[in-house]
């Protein structure tokens, strides 16, 4: 029995490192040069798996990619449920003609699980990453305690007691812990978002190729970003509620739905303070927002009231929350 389960898991080894390589080669031909140092297949001999360093990629319009060492592991009676590890520094670099930043992004913790198909194509994923260090996207760092994001297959068993998908529809999961907002901005309520999560569905996604491309092509086509439910903690504000967001024009968020608030009082100030309300519409504001408000089960004051974005700004029925950049 040991020799035939050995067997089994050398023929098995073999053949994934032979798929690698087929791999590598589809992608070349459809112009992106993956290349790797250290390739190695180990895991005996209850599991597969696969490591690498060095991580490279270049694409046909001249974007690159420089990765850390990573670590790809299935158990050899379910090759397509693959886990994964790849904490360190990752870079992306713009062609030498583009107007784009270079990107950069690190964790000290970052692990995954992939569910594939029986073609390879993924089916679900989640991921989840710690001590996080972003630069190049916004003026200024940003960086974040955790994050945890999932979609498709790793969220079935949820969608599964609501509405079935339609074709083309993803289901996603995100949640962030205590964001650091970049350095260059300011915003009124703080630059420390304590945290957000989101769950909901991309509809209609049928676009291959970067996400730079993919996003605005999608949105361009009436893609929406269904959002059941999201919940936000930042500065004095707990925000409960839902959306439904695009991108304008401009590829700036653009969307409405309905929240439930608490920290009115809090907030208003902040908001004050911060410049982005003059001091008699603030206390015109508060008047009005507790006028319309009740009572918590806690005993504080609590609101619900429509949320846009519109023309660059997030807005809290007609308060202004934050200016909305461009994404893509």
């Amino acid at each position: 029995m040991a020799i035939l389960w050995s067997s089994l898991w050398w023929w098995s080894a073999t053949r994934l490192e032979a798929q690698f390589r087929d791999w590598q080669a589809r992608e070349a031909a459809e112009g992106r040069e993956f290349h790797f140092t250290d390739v190695k297949v180990g895991g005996f001999p209850t599991h597969l798996r696969l490591s690498f360093s060095d991580a490279r990629m270049s694409n046909a319009k001249g974007w690159e990619w420089h990765g850390p060492a990573a670590m790809a592991e299935a158990p050899l009676w379910q090759p397509r449920d693959v886990w994964l590890e790849f904490a360190g520094n990752h870079r992306f670099l713009p062609p030498p003609t583009s107007l784009s930043a270079p990107l950069e992004f690190a964790a000290e913790v970052a692990q995954g699980r992939l569910w594939l198909d029986r073609q390879g194509r993924i089916e679900g994923m989640r991921l989840d990453l710690q001590g996080l260090a972003f630069t190049g996207y916004f003026d200024g760092g940003t960086s974040a305690r955790a994050l945890e994001i999932a979609w498709g297959r790793a969220l079935q068993e949820v969608r599964e007691a609501r509405a079935a998908l339609g074709a083309g529809d993803i289901a996603f999961f995100l949640k962030v812990e205590e964001l650091e907002l970049p350095t260059a901005m300011e915003p009124p309520l703080g630059r420390n978002l304590e945290e957000l999560v989101a769950e909901g569905t991309i509809e209609d996604w049928h676009h291959a190729g970067s996400i730079a491309e993919a996003v605005p092509a999608w949105a361009d086509q009436g893609g929406h970003l269904q959002l059941d439910e999201v919940q936000m903690t930042w500065g004095p504000l707990w925000l409960q509620g839902d959306a439904r967001v695009t991108l304008d024009e401009e590829r700036r968020p653009l969307g409405a739905g309905h929240a439930r608030l608490l920290g009115l009082e809090g907030t208003l100030d902040a908001l004050t303070q911060g410049g982005m309300l003059k001091e008699d519409v603030g206390n015109m504001a508060r008047l009005l927002l507790l006028a319309m408000s009740d009572e918590s089960r806690d005993g504080q004051r609590q609101i619900e009231v429509p949320v846009t974005a519109e023309n660059g700004v997030l807005r809290l029925g007609p308060l202004p929350l934050l200016p909305l950049p461009r994404l893509f």
